[in-house]
């Protein structure tokens, strides 16, 4: 149905300012969990490197990513 109001004074706009609220939330949670898996692997791997200082690199982040997602996969 078309607003009569549209046609007269040509106004197109729509209020995108609940869409915004959303998306930004959403984002936000996402980013956080982003920062909580890799803040939890940069601990695995700085723990990794505490136990055996000698170890590759590629070692310690295949270490500290099986630390993150194996406790992920337990709750």
């Amino acid at each position: 149905m078309v607003d009569p109001n549209t046609l007269t004074n040509g106004d197109y706009s729509i209020n995108f300012t609940p869409a915004i609220i959303v998306f930004a939330i959403i984002g936000g949670i996402i980013s956080m969990l982003v920062s909580f898996l890799i803040e939890g692997i940069t601990l695995s791997m700085w723990f990794r490197h505490l136990e055996a200082p000698i170890s590759t690199l590629g070692d310690k982040v295949a270490t500290g990513i099986n630390v993150v997602f194996k406790t992920l996969s337990s709750f």
